[in-house]
């Protein structure tokens, strides 16, 4: 990922991909050139690369619900279970976030829009 240091701009670019020939069986991975402009294209500020990030899916949206209704059954004999079941509840709050990999410094908008900066806590729990 490039972001620019102003205005936070991004470019997210895949590190690498994996190619398959034909009539072969082993997949090879192919990096990227990791190259963009050092202006950025919005307000020509800086570029700088951060990452690298995994910027596909993290969680099999079926198979969290598959878990989470089987714990539903009797598995008291599990020592963790309520933590199982915690950790799996916390994976499902997080899946729609799955397309939203990265936030944004609420300092440098507020900076820009001329606004002070809210507490986190606000943001953090604001629910539309």
């Amino acid at each position: 990922m490039f972001q620019c240091e102003r205005c936070q701009n991004r470019i997210v670019t895949p590190l690498a991909f994996e190619q398959i020939k034909k009539g072969k069986n082993n997949p090879k991975i192919k990096f990227n050139n990791l190259t963009v402009n050092k202006a950025c294209e919005v307000c020509e500020g800086e570029m700088s690369m951060y990452g690298p990030f995994w910027i596909d899916e993290l969680y099999d949206t079926d198979f969290i619900e598959s878990l989470l209704n089987e714990l539903k059954g009797d598995f008291s004999y599990l020592k963790y279970k309520e933590r199982i079941e915690m950790t799996l509840a916390c994976i499902k709050e997080e899946l729609p976030l799955q397309k939203q990999i990265f936030s944004y410094d609420y300092s440098i908008l507020s900076r820009d829009i001329r606004l002070s900066c809210p507490k986190l806590i606000i943001i953090k729990y604001y629910k539309t």
